[in-house]
């Protein structure tokens, strides 16, 4: 029995030290492979570290440019639309820009080459050397200029210029030197252990920005500089010499009094500027030889750690399980507890505590997403943590809290009446709001939260439901008396029933026509005439009557059935006008609205240019509104959708301006042709003096910029005075005319150029 149980002793070891002198071996032989293959490599990663770097550099240097020319064209944008020119003045003003901004010295330069600049020089107007720098910016371009000769101190410089355009037709030019160290500090950032150094050359080899590296070397021209090191360099750099002709990156190698170097060659775009991230060959030596003995070291570590691995698998893997469970529990953003715990801890509290009356809260932070956009991510984090530490406050022992998404935070509460919970809510937002917001220093923001609130009726209801409920009270397509404080209520479950049914009605009804037209008449001031109208849809239910628009479209803009609707318009407006052209009537230009979900699909253009070439209606009678707000919100991807409408001769209307968040840059940057001032504005015309300035400013800016512009709304003869006053372009309201059915509006298109007064 001994002998037996010995001899399985003995096989069960010897079996192991064949397994542990098996994994040896291949770990050897895995260890020899790797160094074979490492040797291989190695020289490839170097060189792809140091083309990664020179990405690097030239994103740098590019944007470093762009950023110069960028503030240069703003200021002189902004110069020219002062009210002076007299440089003296001007130059005073730009002393601090100057100094924020790290130049030499700033100046103006007047059209006939006279100038002055911030360090107080002056310029001589018959000095062929400042025409020759500026001529290009007197000519219309903003240009940055390859390495000069300081006219004051004889000292290295490069020279950005743009011009300032007056209205009266005069160009100055602005301008603004950096010494060329400025360049040689963005370009010394320290690169294999400061072994590695860079050269901007242009496409002739002449120096731009030399390096002051120990390894470098300085030169005139990099070519000249190349040959003079050892004639080997000649089939290399003929090569390099091509390759930089026709704009290409790439490796080479030169031979120098130094030693060997590998180089890497990239276009700037600026100029003809080529940057050259430079190593020496030692660097590479250096990379393989020290990691190879390091693998060879590590070869016996991982031979003696296996064991230790294998030992510590079970150790590892419990901590990695708690490690998991932190980050599944902790809010990134916040640091606090994130929405999984939330959800189990709320579980946990009503399944143990069902003797107390919970009510469930999500918070919202009103306009949350300009503080992003205006101050940026990081701001917009900030102001979230300080929400959290001010909400934490106001916990007690059987609640919780947490964020839930973006800025939307869920609160379990124990209550006792619904009048006092109510008042407790209050003050917990006026808390967060007097904690949380930022008024002080840069960034200046005051943060509005409003709640939604269920409370809980019996223990056995799914929480995600409750939560559900709890932000349909914030929603303002279920409850449109938005509040501070919101409770879900038999209202709301009302509205979110008659939201569904006008869902599930609408394909129904535009199959079977229950949607109608009305045109709402716009009046030319100036001309004294009509000048267009508006579609307005209406929806007659055979079962519900009128259905009001108010209902109706905010559910299916959430549905996505607004587009849907938006062509049905669209197909009716050209059907119509086709018959009125046959007619032989005076046709006018009728506008319809355009949704904000049109700008997503990327067929627009195309199906709304076929439905109107359907019916052959001249594109010049078919305009586009859409709101201020959705041509706000998708300003990039509306640009380029515009601009093809307008090409077409379709004109671009922007709707509802002043309701929203009202951006007068945008007057400039986007495609549109009509400013439609929103009836919000125009109602406090008559009674309120800044109102009225601010009208006045709004009508005057946008037909400087080439905008027509109309008021919504006009209800009475007072404020049709008062607007007529400001030349407001075109009038559109119950004053002049009610909606109208399309035989009503077709009696005005029989007399188009008929004058009026009102």
């Amino acid at each position: 029995m001994y002998n037996w149980v010995m001899k399985n002793e003995h096989k069960r070891r010897r079996k192991l030290y064949i397994d542990i002198i098996v994994v040896i071996a291949v770990t050897v032989l895995l260890a020899i492979f790797f160094t074979w293959k490492f040797q291989q490599s190695s020289e490839i990663k170097v060189l792809n570290t140091l083309s990664e770097i020179s990405n690097q550099s030239v994103n740098v240097i590019q944007d470093e440019v762009e950023k110069n020319k960028t503030l240069l064209t703003n200021l002189a944008i902004y110069i020219s639309e002062g009210e002076t020119k007299d440089i003296d003045m001007l130059i005073e003003r730009l002393v601090n820009v100057d100094k924020m901004n790290g130049f030499k010295r700033m100046g103006i330069i007047r059209d006939d080459f006279w100038g002055k600049s911030t360090d107080g020089k002056g310029f001589i107007p018959d000095k062929v050397s400042i025409q020759e720098r500026f001529q290009a910016a007197m000519n219309g371009n903003t240009v940055v200029s390859d390495r000069l000769q300081d006219l004051d101190d004889g000292k290295d410089v490069t020279l950005y210029s743009t011009p300032i355009n007056w209205a009266d037709g005069t160009r100055y030019v602005l301008f603004g030197t950096y010494a060329i160290e400025y360049y040689k500090e963005i370009l010394s950032v320290s690169t294999f252990q400061g072994e590695g150094y860079s050269y901007i050359i242009k496409r002739n080899g002449d120096c731009v920005i030399d390096s002051e590296n120990k390894n470098g070397s300085s030169f005139e021209n990099f070519y000249d500089y190349v040959m003079e090191e050892t004639g080997n360099n000649k089939n290399k750099l003929q090569q390099f010499q091509d390759d930089i002709e026709k704009s290409r990156d790439g490796f080479v190698s030169f031979n120098t009094a130094k030693g060997s170097r590998y180089v890497y060659y990239q276009p700037l775009n600026v100029n003809d500027w080529y940057l050259l991230s430079v190593i020496p060959a030692t660097v590479v030596e250096t990379h393989i030889n020290g990691p190879m003995e390091l693998a060879y070291a590590m070869l016996l570590v991982c031979i003696l750690g296996i064991l230790y691995l294998v030992c510590r698998v079970y150790q590892v893997q419990k901590g990695s399980r708690k490690m998991l469970e932190r980050a599944a529990y902790v809010d990134e953003v916040t640091g606090d507890a994130s929405y999984a715990k939330f959800m189990l801890d709320a579980q946990r509290m009503l399944d143990t505590y069902a003797d107390k009356k919970y009510a469930l809260a999500v918070l919202n932070i009103k306009r949350f997403q300009y503080i992003n956009d205006l101050y940026g991510y990081e701001e917009g984090d900030r102001a979230l943590r300080r929400f959290m530490k001010a909400l934490r406050v106001e916990i007690g022992a059987y609640e919780c809290a947490a964020r839930m998404q973006s800025d939307h935070f869920a609160v379990l509460l124990v209550y006792q009446e619904q009048e006092k919970l109510e008042k407790r809510l209050d003050t917990i937002l006026e808390k967060i709001e007097s904690e949380a917001d930022n008024r002080i220093g840069d960034t200046p923001y005051v943060l509005k939260v409003k709640a939604g609130v269920y409370m809980v009726q019996q223990p056995g209801e799914m929480l995600e439901s409750m939560l559900d409920r709890a932000s349909m009270a914030l929603r303002s397509e279920y409850n449109t008396e938005i509040k501070h404080c919101n409770f879900y209520n038999e209202t709301i479950r009302s509205r979110m029933l008659k939201n569904r049914e006008i869902e599930d009605c609408f394909a129904e009804a535009l199959k079977n026509q229950e949607f109608y037209l009305c045109y709402q008449p716009k009046f030319g001031v100036a001309e004294k005439c009509w000048c267009g109208a508006e579609a307005l849809v209406r929806w007659n239910n055979p079962k519900s009557g009128v259905v009001s628009p108010a209902e109706f479209i905010p559910v299916l803009e959430h549905s996505g059935g607004i587009v849907e609707l938006d062509e049905y318009v669209l197909e009716m407006v050209c059907r119509q006008m086709r018959q009125w052209l046959e007619e032989g009537l005076g046709v006018l230009p009728v506008s319809v609205n355009v949704s904000r979900l049109h700008l997503y699909r990327l067929n627009f253009v195309e199906q709304y240019l076929t439905i109107i070439d359907r019916y052959q209606i001249p594109h010049e009678l078919i305009q586009l509104e859409m709101t201020e707000t959705a041509l706000f919100s998708n300003e990039d991807i509306l640009s380029e959708t515009l601009e093809k409408l307008r090409s077409k001769g379709i004109r671009i209307l922007m709707d509802d301006f002043g309701s929203g968040y009202s951006s007068v840059t945008m007057l400039k940057s986007m495609p549109i042709d009509t400013l439609k001032i929103d009836k919000s504005m125009v109602d406090f015309v008559e009674d309120n003096e800044k109102v009225r300035l601010i009208l006045e400013s709004i009508i005057k800016l946008a037909q400087s910029l080439k905008l027509s512009v109309t008021a919504e709304g006009v209800e009475n003869k007072a404020q049709y005075d008062i607007l007529k006053g400001m030349h407001i372009d075109n009038i559109q309201g119950y004053y002049c005319a009610r909606p109208m059915a399309a035989e009503q509006y077709a009696q005005i298109l029989k007399y188009p150029d008929k004058k009026y007064e009102f």
